[in-house]
């Protein structure tokens, strides 16, 4: 979902349903209802077909806003009883059933759905007055346009059924199976959904649509692109719309192969909605435009949000973090895109205002904090940034790929994605997600350096600071890049860095001219400041081993690189010029990588 403005929204009555997943399992939903906009309501049925979770199941809670009048619950035909508890439906099965055994009840319910939420459900007009009938149902508003189980963690097929005024187009999810005449004056529209569909995700849009259908073409296999156009608006949009097949050609190259296209072929495409913004409807987006950005923002979401889905509304950012780095990524490689463009975006646009707050979110009650622009789209796009900086484009896009692979149809945690990109790059990865997505603030460098040389090689001699304990925010590990400018060219070198201050000696191919850290804006940080070198430790010989009882203290850094492995270079100690060999030679071994803790410098006393 995209809001072009989020407000501040009170506590609503309708919050999230209590957690009833661990009793049945929604295997598939049929929804057949009338929708009549001169009247502004719904009537009709939602059949639902489940299964028992446990041994003895016989009560089953539905979710219903109470404001929607329940006629009757049936099963095999007959009416079951059930009464109405606060904006759910109690009901009493008609036997008990055993854990695995199915059971499928309909509930016969009319009203006219409340508005509230971001709108949740709306029966509005567009030009020259005609309908406009639409849904958005995120985070917890299923419940208000039918029956269900408005759950997080529970998927299922479906078939929506939707009986409109015959002057009107009625768009769902999934494929358009048929169209019937239904008495005087009205049509039937018959979609169905063969993939796992979560209810806050299911659409109804209706109003007097033109439609243009064009054919995306990936591996051989043939799709339909259907978009639903407000007449007056036809010429307008048309060159946006050109557009589009170009998005899904980039999103299927980089985060696999669109996902109602993998069987039984689906559709994709936008529905206009007055909305202002955009909602990721699985198969379908609504939306109040047809600005590219916004189409890549919400196609993306196919995979990041309908695909995959968030399994809490803690973990929010697996939908629109993922989706708003897509934005950027869409940047990179469209027709006449770049790396630059990439960065611009992620510089500009998705830059977070402030960082004082958290990916995760932990008020997960709360509408606003759920769809923070700012900790949830901006800062959440930037960690999946520096996680392709830290892992490089290969094993990223892998981990993505295996993602894709491990709850395709299904949803997940942040610790999911996170044992995934475990598993793929066999690297404990607890740190980058406890600092970028759990934790608060971000790094703020100072840094400065100096030429020197040893034993006639040239050397830059490199001291980091982070000092953004200023705002009460810990220390950060990162790798860093940093391009080193010298009298033989430019030289990229990476170091790891995890410590208030750390110094580092690196071997250069000549004389340094100067020094740009983090050149590319990998890394989320408050500031980055070049400075006068500011050594880590300064002392007179025989002073340092004096003051601490004979002892020198190793600081840990990331190690000078020789032959191509990580070393121990040791540059000096109490009465030795720097550079002389020390017993067993200054240079030593260490089987490490060169992006984990290795290393020591022997501060100069």
């Amino acid at each position: 979902m995209r809001p072009f403005m989020l407000v501040l929204l009170p506590l609503l009555s309708a919050l999230p349903a209590a957690a009833q997943g661990s009793t049945f399992d929604v295997l598939h939903y049929k929804l057949d209802i009338k929708v009549d906009p001169s009247t502004r309501t719904l009537s009709g049925t939602n059949t639902m077909t489940a299964k028992s979770l446990v041994s003895s199941l016989k009560t089953v809670y539905l979710d219903l806003l109470s404001n929607m009048t329940v006629s009757s619950v049936k099963m095999g035909g007959k009416s079951v009883a059930f009464s109405r508890p606060t904006n759910r439906i109690r009901i009493t099965l008609d036997k008990t059933y055993a854990k695995g055994q199915a059971f499928t009840l309909t509930v016969a319910y009319r009203g006219t759905p409340r508005n509230s939420g971001w709108g949740c459900f709306g029966f509005n007009t567009h030009y020259y007055g005609h309908p406009i009938v639409w849904s958005l149902s995120e985070p917890w508003f299923a419940k208000n346009g039918g029956p269900c189980k408005d759950d997080l963690g529970d998927k299922s097929t479906a078939e929506i059924w939707l009986t409109v005024p015959s002057s009107l187009y009625a768009v769902s999810n999934g494929k358009l199976m048929g169209v019937d005449t239904v008495g005087t004056g009205w049509k039937r529209f018959r979609w169905q959904v063969h993939y796992p569909i979560i209810p806050y995700l299911v659409s109804l849009a209706v109003s007097n649509y033109r439609v243009r259908t064009d054919t995306f073409t990936w591996n051989g296999k043939k799709m339909p692109l259907s978009f639903y156009v407000y007449p007056e608006e036809w010429n307008y949009v048309q060159s946006y719309l050109n557009r589009f097949p170009d998005i899904m050609r980039v999103f299927s190259a980089g985060y696999g192969e669109y996902p109602w296209m993998t069987g039984v072929i689906e559709k994709a495409g936008i529905a206009r909605f007055p909305w202002g913004g955009g909602m990721e409807h699985q198969t379908v987006a609504s939306q109040s435009g047809y600005s590219t950005w916004l189409s890549a923002h919400e196609l993306s979401h196919q995979w990041w949000g309908d695909m995959v889905t968030c399994k809490t509304w803690g973990d929010i950012w697996i939908n629109e973090g993922f989706a708003s780095f897509s934005e950027a990524l869409w940047q990179e490689r469209r027709p006449g895109g770049s790396m630059a463009a990439y960065h611009s975006w992620m510089n500009g646009r998705r830059r977070p205002r402030t960082l004082s707050g958290t990916v995760y979110c932990y008020n997960s009650t709360n509408q606003s904090a759920i769809f923070s622009s700012t900790n949830s789209y901006s800062k959440g796009s930037w960690v999946l940034h520096q996680l392709r900086g830290v892992l490089g484009d290969a094993l990223f896009f892998k981990c993505l790929a295996e993602f894709r692979k491990t709850f395709f149809g299904d949803s997940a945690t942040t610790e999911d994605f996170r044992n995934v990109c475990e598993r793929v790059t066999g690297r404990g990865l607890k740190w980058f997600f406890q600092e970028w997505v759990y934790g608060k603030g971000g790094p703020y460098y100072k840094y400065g350096w100096k030429n020197l040389t040893i034993g006639s090689k040239p050397y830059l001699d490199l001291t980091i600071e982070q000092t953004q304990d200023v705002y009460g925010w810990k220390v950060f590990s990162m790798p860093i890049q940093l391009d080193v400018y010298t009298s033989a060219g430019k030289q990229r070198v990476t170091v790891w860095n995890s410590d208030w201050k750390q110094s580092y000696t690196i071997p250069v191919k000549g004389r340094v001219t100067s020094v740009k850290l983090d050149p590319e804006k990998w890394i989320l940080t408050q500031g980055v400041n070049g400075t006068s070198y500011n050594p880590m430790l300064t002392a007179s010989p025989g002073s340092l081993g004096a003051a601490q009882g004979g002892k020198v203290t190793f600081h840990l850094n990331a190690g000078a690189k020789a032959a191509g492995r990580p070393y121990l270079l040791l540059v000096g100690g109490s009465g030795i010029t720097p550079g002389t060999p020390l017993p067993g030679g200054n240079l030593l071994p260490l089987n490490a990588d060169s992006f984990t803790r290795v290393g020591i410098y022997l501060v100069n006393t």
